[in-house]
């Protein structure tokens, strides 16, 4: 029986003061082995034992565990257990083991005191790294949608949603909803501040490209100033890439041929500029969703049977060809004109 168990769980003095120290605060195997000075064998199979009687559980945070006792859990033996725990928080923790456990909880402060200060300095890049620039408005919408600060986060945040969290003040309420409150405008001003920078380096990139040959590109649909400013970097001047086709096989657009016998057949091209192939294919999207005569193309092209797929490859090829034709054509009607203004003589 459960009951059995608990009261054989709390015979051995060794689970009864591994009860107590974890009354005090969770801890790890290797934290109760340092408290009790005993061997990490005999720690974990007395936790075990602890476990199966239900009087602890353990907390999993990646590879590690810690360990709490658990109070208030449904079954036939609730109240034995609340019992045994409240008698347990009762004894006194000898001098040596409370001693150990004020130093492995001071250690545990000093290590997470040295990580912090050692990547302090490299924390926004690190961030960056690994959550993209879309990072504050992603937490600010997690924040939002786990705690009820007064904004429905159900769906996207809109504009006017965080400029509004923006201009909160600080409120009378209780402490988790201030920091939390604090933190959303923190997060707030943050996402406003980059959507300002961020429409700076588009109207600084667009009145750069409109002074290169890719102004051409801008008035094509599908192509923004990203995408037209990757493409120029790509091509960059008339010569680097002999043809058309070349340019194809740098995005990584030209089907590749992997015919064998009578078989004719091609396959995908996953080298290339990835970041290139990435612009063409978000050009392609925004095409088959709004450009007439795209969506009247693919609209054929399901009829004869292609799939949605193998038609934005095909229209991939064919934006490389015209981006670089269009590009190579702005480049040379620049330099003839600027022969020509070189050559007109100064009137007097």
């Amino acid at each position: 029986m459960v009951t059995d168990g608990i009261f054989k769980s709390m015979t051995d003095p060794i689970r009864r003061r591994i009860l107590q120290v974890l009354l005090q605060n969770e801890l790890g195997v290797s934290e109760l082995v340092s408290v009790l000075g005993a061997p990490q064998s005999t720690v974990s199979r007395h936790l075990k034992t602890l476990r199966e009687a239900g009087l602890v559980d353990a907390r999993q945070s990646g590879t590690s565990a810690t360990y709490f006792p658990v109070r208030n859990q449904n079954g036939p033996d609730r109240d034995l257990r609340d019992r045994v725990l409240d008698w347990s928080a009762t004894q006194e923790l000898p001098a040596p083991l409370r001693s150990r456990l004020d130093d492995v909880l001071r250690s545990r402060q000093t290590d997470s005191d040295e990580f912090f200060s050692q990547v302090a300095h490299r924390w926004d890049a690190m961030r960056t790294d690994c959550f993209g620039g879309a990072f504050h408005l992603d937490a600010l919408t997690a924040l939002l949608r786990v705690l009820d600060l007064g904004i429905d986060a159900r769906k996207p945040l809109t504009s006017k949603q965080i400029a509004e969290i923006a201009k909160w003040r600080t409120r009378t309420e209780d402490i988790q909803a201030v920091m939390a409150r604090a933190e959303a405008v923190r997060l707030a001003k943050r996402t406003l501040d980059l959507d300002d920078e961020l429409a700076a380096n588009v109207k600084t990139t667009t009145a750069l490209l409109k002074d290169s040959p890719a102004r051409v590109l801008l008035d094509k649909p599908g192509i923004g100033p990203v995408t037209a400013a990757v493409a120029l970097t790509a091509w960059s001047h008339v010569g680097r890439l002999h043809s058309e086709a070349a340019f194809a096989s740098l995005a990584g657009v030209s089907p590749i041929p992997a015919s064998s016998g009578n078989t004719v057949r091609h396959r995908l091209n996953r080298g290339g500029d990835r970041r290139l192939n990435k612009a063409l294919h978000m050009a392609v999207i925004v095409r088959m969703t709004h450009d007439a005569g795209t969506k009247a193309y693919v609209e054929r092209r399901v009829a004869e049977g292609l799939t949605k797929r193998e038609i934005r490859r095909v229209l991939k090829r064919y934006l490389a060809r015209q981006i670089h034709r269009a590009l190579t054509a702005a480049s040379r009607a620049d330099d003839i004109a600027e022969d020509t203004i070189a050559g007109t003589p100064l009137s007097d």
